[in-house]
């Protein structure tokens, strides 16, 4: 056990790998510095985004249970809490809630997240998850929504009190991603200076309905044009088959996962999102930050973080010809491109800085702390 000189916090993911919570928890982690210790354990024992951790910060990580017995887990989670001796517990998600149960009889204050919801969820919540959650989190000492929608969620259906309920919104670092960038990516991409380079970053999973964009570029079909998809994810083997299924070999560009998405964004010229469910993207702020124009979904608060639902930059989901539409659109007029980029990354600098949502963490963290 590490010997504790500071508060220690004990982070529960269901997966550490590189997604939406993982990479905010990490900048979080980052910018907080020595202030904090932590520990992280990863339910899947999947790791990827422990590399994005400063190797400074003090942070231990921990092997999951080996059990996966629904009864004997939190038991066994319960048992690696009070060895580790933690001053606040912090869940995430669905996935990690079974840690909620390992410490209704432990003096432990905990924060649970809440980021939103898989595609088994799109449509509508799952009841026996709504009514665990209702008991669960509630003995919380507070519970983190990142969007409007989730808020909502959180006291209508989970029926938790307002004073319970956090509204953090997603904060981005504007001195890393800001319009002034290298393009030399683009050459790597083959994608001359005066082709029209679309492109998404993010984990490759179901929810974020990359088939639907693959086929959607396919069908819009215009000259000159070029899809990059950075990131990794378990959908990844399948969207590739579909381009060689679609011949889009030539047009259509997987990077992989990369620690620093700056340099590809630096080198699209239209940020996409095709994703059946969302709440608070944070590569769309990142996109959003380097002076990019967007395609969204109008799911979760996307259009609110553009400060539009109005078309061609915000289109409803699962209808195809708006989208196309809006492909098509942001294509032929560099000056829209142009003047929608500026208005975005104007909204993050007055709405969605990360300074401001590092304090708002402190200061959570801080109050929960002083309930120990």
């Amino acid at each position: 056990m590490l010997r504790r000189t500071r508060p220690h916090i004990f982070h529960v993911f269901p997966s550490f790998d590189i997604g939406g919570a993982e990479r905010r928890t990490v900048d979080i982690i980052n910018g907080l510095g020595d202030q904090f210790e932590h520990s992280i354990l990863s339910l899947d024992d999947r790791w990827n985004a422990a590399a994005r951790i400063d190797t400074r910060i003090r942070v231990q990580f921990i092997q999951p249970p080996r059990t996966k017995h629904p009864l004997k887990r939190p038991v066994a989670l319960r048992r690696i809490l009070m060895c580790s001796a933690p001053d606040l517990l912090i869940t995430y998600n669905w996935g990690a809630t079974e840690a909620l149960m390992a410490v209704l009889s432990l003096r432990l204050p905990a924060i649970h997240t809440e980021d939103g919801f898989g595609v088994d969820e799109k449509q509508r919540l799952k009841r026996r998850r709504v009514l665990v959650r209702r008991v669960l989190l509630r003995r919380a000492f507070a519970v983190v929504v990142p969007s409007n929608a989730l808020r909502q969620i959180a006291t209508t259906k989970y029926r938790l009190p307002e004073s319970k309920v956090r509204f953090i919104v997603n904060g981005v670092d504007l001195d890393r991603f800001r319009p002034e960038g290298s393009r030399s990516l683009r050459e790597q991409l083959r994608a001359p200076d005066d082709m029209v380079v679309f492109g998404t970053v993010g984990w490759l999973r179901p929810e974020k309905g990359l088939d639907a964009l693959i086929r959607l570029f396919a069908q819009a079909d215009i000259p000159n044009t070029k899809l990059v998809i950075v990131g990794d994810g378990p959908c990844r083997a399948k969207l590739e088959e579909l381009v060689q299924h679609l011949q889009l070999t030539e047009r259509v560009c997987f990077v992989g996962a990369t620690d620093d998405p700056a340099p590809y964004l630096h080198a699209l010229d239209v940020f996409v999102m095709s994703s059946r469910t969302e709440q608070t993207p944070i590569s769309l702020l990142e996109a959003m930050a380097c002076g990019l124009p967007a395609i969204c979904t109008d799911v979760g608060d996307s259009a609110l973080l553009l400060g539009t639902n109005q078309h061609p930059m915000v289109v409803p989901p699962d209808q195809p010809m708006p989208y196309i539409k809006a492909l098509k659109e942001l294509a032929a007029s560099a000056e829209l491109r142009k003047q929608s980029g500026e208005e975005n990354r104007l909204r993050c600098e007055q709405n969605y800085s990360y300074s401001r949502m590092l304090e708002s963490y402190r200061e959570l963290y801080s109050d929960a702390l002083r309930t120990s």
